[in-house]
């Protein structure tokens, strides 16, 4: 394995030769970037891919290939650096058409080509992804958008043109580049996510904090369900907190119907923390149930949770959730039952006589249930029509 890593490594690098007009002997002369791909592949071992994580259905599909066997993360890290620097440079400004012709014709190919690669290296490539994608953002801000991030290299100035590029900033960042990364990142998945949520949780730079918050939160309105690990038995606390905060801003409002499950686990997530141990893990968690729900219980979990499950099913469900909430009206806790009659009025655009104000006494169970009763036969005369409207 060490062998074919070095042949990896040449393979990446052989020839690279770079001045202000571009790239001289790239890597890619000779070949094609399926071939380029293919002796990449079988030199690290990485299998065919078989799946991305993006696009419609993308939560409920399997995840990528793999990482090689045999490799730690501090020998892949040459092999996955050298992959982001041909990324971040290979376009068509730096590549002359007149000298290269097969390589500029198939530059696209070449990048889709790099960027599988860097998806399929998996868990172990991922520091070094989103050092990339910190250091870029970074360097946009303070208006050095071509300059080699020395956090990246992890190297001087004069060794940059074993890596194809020389000392002077001549070579032209790809205006896809940062694009092309968080796509990366979002083809690796939760790895991914977990080195972001967890260097978003430590950084004290607030402009970081910012480029990462964005990263997740667009993600988790993409994919949201790449986040459950954040919300398992056992997460690291960092690791939760920001998966959650994440979420809370992905899923508030409307788009808390979407997913009835993750929206679950969301507000119970959120609610167990309101007992957590560090006072502002506690302050946060209301805050953030107050930002998802628009009430306010304070750290009152029995209430939290009486008002959700009295919401989500017509939130969630509309029409389809009308039965659930003529159960929910049978329960004993008084705020419970007054949502569940406020979402059966906005479903059903009549209460049947019985307002919230009725369902906010202390009613016996007798009372309760032959208040459900007649919600129940109501629902059966009028289950075609309301659920043809859509409960609109």
């Amino acid at each position: 394995m060490r062998r074919h890593l070095s042949i990896v490594l040449l393979v990446l690098t052989a020839g690279r030769v770079a001045s202000a007009d571009g790239f001289h002997e790239p890597p890619f002369r000779g070949t094609t970037p399926e071939r380029w791909e293919r002796e990449i592949r079988t030199k690290l071992k990485i299998p065919a891919r078989r799946a991305t994580l993006t696009g419609p259905g993308a939560d409920k599909a399997p995840p990528p290939a793999p990482d090689g066997p045999g490799l730690t993360t501090e020998e892949l890290g040459p092999v996955v650096v050298r992959l982001i620097d041909l990324l971040r440079y290979l376009n068509p400004r730096n590549v002359n058409p007149g000298e290269f012709p097969e390589v500029a014709e198939r530059i696209p190919d070449y990048r889709s080509a790099i960027k599988r690669l860097l998806a399929d290296l998996g868990e172990k490539g991922v520091g070094y992804l989103v050092e990339a994608l910190v250091c870029e953002l970074r360097d946009r801000r303070r208006g050095d958008g071509r300059r080699i991030p020395e956090e990246l290299l992890g190297r001087k100035r004069a060794d940059r043109t074993t890596w194809g590029t020389t000392g002077d900033d001549d070579l032209h960042a790809s205006p896809e580049y940062v694009d092309d990364l968080i796509e990366v990142l979002r083809q690796v998945g939760w790895p991914a996510l977990r080195e972001c949520l967890d260097r978003r949780a430590k950084t004290d730079d607030d402009a970081v904090r910012g480029d990462l918050e964005r990263f997740l939160v667009e993600t988790a309105r993409r994919v949201p369900r790449l986040f459950l690990p954040a919300l398992a038995e056992g997460a690291e606390p960092e690791v939760r907190r920001e998966g959650l905060a994440a979420l809370v801003v992905a899923l508030r409002g409307p788009a808390l119907a979407n997913d009835r499950d993750l929206s679950d686990r969301v507000v119970e997530g959120l609610v167990l923390d309101l007992r957590a141990v560090e006072p502002d893990r506690r302050e946060w968690a209301a805050a953030g149930l107050r930002d998802l729900l628009g009430q306010e219980f304070g750290g009152d979990q029995t209430r939290w949770r009486a008002f959700w499950h009295s919401t989500a099913p017509a939130l969630c469900s509309g029409p389809n959730g009308i039965p659930e909430l003529i159960e929910r009206l049978g329960v004993e806790d008084p705020l419970a039952r007054v949502t569940a009659a406020r979402n059966l009025r906005k479903l059903a655009k009549t209460d049947l006589g019985m307002d919230e104000e009725h369902w906010a006494r202390p009613l016996a169970p007798k009372a309760r249930a032959e208040g459900q009763k007649r919600w129940r036969e109501w629902w059966e005369r009028s289950r075609e029509k309301v659920s043809a409207e859509g409960g609109k």
